[in-house]
């Protein structure tokens, strides 16, 4: 049988099938992953990849079967879904942030002695830190001064001596990180007062627009 004559004969063994499946009242067409068409009287997932439709015994597409995604694309989309959950519950915590604002403080010279008390309660730990930083340097100084006198008389500086100029040392190095620690957080809270401030002054006045039927 020639090319010709064989896609002929397929042809109308196709309409032949396809009459049958019609006159039982389903006629699925689709497209597998590869793009081949396939055709059947029920639904078969794996020769659907491509997408396709179901039919009426006329051949008019009555449902559409929607093609089937790649992983790839499943978790694009799963990770688009998420970043758009993240960015939602960021501007519901931003608009809680808001209300707070607005709700705590009348005006920024409330807030601005709110963040005053904070930043002065660093202040006065830094300069209790510093108090005990002088003490301290005294204290390894006094041991030092022993450690060298013995020395100088070409004795064995004392273990009790070593250890203590040790403790002293360490003792000072975490004074110097709670201080720097301290120092940190001043400026931290400096920066969120201002800027706490700048949004203060933007929604009042966005609400003060609302109110007076103005637009933002």
């Amino acid at each position: 049988m020639s090319r010709v004559n064989w896609s002929i004969s397929a042809g109308v063994l196709l309409l032949v099938w396809a009459a049958g499946a019609a006159a039982e009242g389903k006629i699925y067409k689709c497209r597998n992953a590869d793009g081949a068409i396939f055709y059947s009287n029920s639904y078969d997932a794996k020769h659907c990849a491509g997408g396709g439709a179901q039919m009426n015994a006329d051949g008019v597409p009555i449902r559409r079967i929607a093609r089937q995604k790649t992983a790839a694309e499943i978790a694009a989309e799963k990770r688009a879904a998420e970043i758009a959950e993240q960015e939602a519950a960021r501007r519901e915590a931003a608009e809680m942030a808001d209300r707070a604002l607005l709700a705590t403080f009348a005006n920024d010279k409330e807030l601005y002695n709110f963040y005053a008390e904070q930043i002065s309660m660093v202040d006065s730990e830094l300069q209790a830190g510093h108090s005990t930083l002088q003490s301290q340097h005294r204290s390894l100084s006094a041991l030092l001064g022993v450690a060298a006198d013995a020395e100088r008389a070409n004795k064995p500086v004392p273990v009790r001596i070593t250890g203590n100029i040790k403790l002293a040392r360490e003792q000072m190095k975490m004074q110097r990180d709670h201080m720097a620690d301290r120092r940190v957080r001043r400026a931290e809270l400096e920066k969120e007062r201002d800027l706490k401030i700048k949004r203060l002054h933007l929604l009042t006045e966005r609400n003060r627009k609302r109110r007076e039927g103005v637009s933002p």
